[in-house]
């Protein structure tokens, strides 16, 4: 069984200044990164321009109540990067 995750874009198509982010993919207009160190996930983000402001993150927001709270683009980031093999840090969630 292949666990690996199909990463669907190639190159981000918004600039994006963190260096410690990983780049996980496209999803609808947002380009998907996590922010990670030592195999814990210390946020998710969803980018949806190159300004500085243009982007949502939280791993809360992944997690909250399914039907009033979340947010799509968050929970495919958090999705994505547990398929990685990468988990909530202790108090982000």
């Amino acid at each position: 069984m292949n666990s690996t995750v199909d990463i669907q874009a190639p190159t981000p198509r918004f600039t994006h200044d963190c260096e410690r982010c990983r780049f996980l993919g496209d999803y609808e207009e947002y380009d998907l990164y996590v922010c990670a160190r030592d195999g814990k996930i210390d946020t998710v983000i969803a980018r949806y321009g190159s300004d500085g402001p243009e982007y949502m993150s939280g791993v809360i927001f992944a997690v909250l109540d399914p039907i009033k709270d979340r947010s799509p683009p968050l929970v495919e980031s958090l999705k994505r990067a547990t398929a990685l093999g990468l988990v909530p840090r202790r108090g982000t969630q």
